[in-house]
C-alpha cells in the first residue's frame, strides 16, 4: 500500500490516477475536513466516467453542515436518504453508514464516498461495522474521506484500503499555515510527532 502527502494539484491527479486505476479503495487524510471533501468533490466532478456515486453518512441531518461549506452553497437544505441528488457532476444518493451493514449495496454505481471516517475508528463495534459495511459495497471505487485528522488512528483502516492520499494544503493561505504551524507545536509540546 502507498501513501502519498501531496499538494492540491498533484493529490487531484492523483485522484483521478486512481479512479482510473484497477484499485478499488483509497483512504483521503489531511488535517483539514473541509479541503478534503472539496478536493475529493473536485476530482469527481472532473472525472467524465463518474456518473453515479452514494455517500456513505453517519446521520443524514449531518449532510448540510458537512457539505454545504465545501460546496460553497447550501445546496443541501433537507436531504433525504435514498433519493437522487446533483452532486460534482454525478447523480447522487445519501444512505446511513450504520444501516443495514450486513447488506449489500451500490450495485451498478460508480463511486461509494464514505464521509465523515474518524468517528469510527474509537469505538471497536462501530469500526467493525463499519468495516462491514465497507466490504458490501459492490460500488467500483470507494474513497473513505477522514476528518479532524490529528491522530494516527487511521492507520487502523490501512490493511483494508489499497492506496492512501494525505492532502496537503498547509500551504493554501495564511490561515491554512497557522493552523498547521499551530497543530505542528501542539503535537511538539505533547512530545508527539504528527500524523503525516
Amino acid at each position: 500500500m502507498k501513501l502519498q502527502k501531496l499538494e492540491i494539484r498533484q493529490f487531484l491527479e492523483a485522484v483521478s490516477s486512481f479512479l482510473k486505476s484497477n484499485k478499488t479503495t483509497l483512504l483521503v487524510r489531511g488535517f483539514f475536513m473541509q479541503d478534503n471533501l472539496k478536493a475529493v468533490l473536485e476530482a469527481m466532478k472532473e472525472d467524465d466516467n463518474l456518473k453515479t456515486s452514494i455517500f456513505v453518512t453517519g446521520n443524514i441531518s449531518e449532510v448540510p453542515r458537512l457539505f454545504n461549506e465545501p460546496l460553497g452553497q447550501k445546496i443541501l437544505k433537507r436531504p433525504k436518504l435514498n433519493t437522487s441528488y446533483r452532486l460534482a457532476g454525478t447523480t447522487t444518493q445519501f444512505i446511513k453508514r450504520n444501516q443495514n451493514v450486513n447488506c449489500d449495496f451500490g450495485f451498478g454505481i460508480d463511486l461509494a464516498v464514505f464521509y465523515p471516517v474518524q468517528n469510527v475508528l474509537f469505538e471497536e463495534s462501530d469500526f467493525n461495522k463499519f468495516i462491514s459495511k465497507l466490504h458490501h459495497s459492490k460500488a467500483d471505487k470507494n474513497i473513505l474521506i477522514m476528518t479532524n485528522d490529528y491522530s494516527r488512528r487511521a492507520e487502523k483502516l490501512y490493511q483494508f484500503v489499497d492506496e492512501v492520499l494525505v492532502l496537503d494544503t498547509s500551504q493554501l493561505d495564511e490561515k491554512h499555515s497557522e493552523k498547521a504551524k499551530q497543530l505542528a507545536e501542539n503535537f511538539k509540546r505533547d512530545g508527539k510527532d504528527l500524523p503525516y
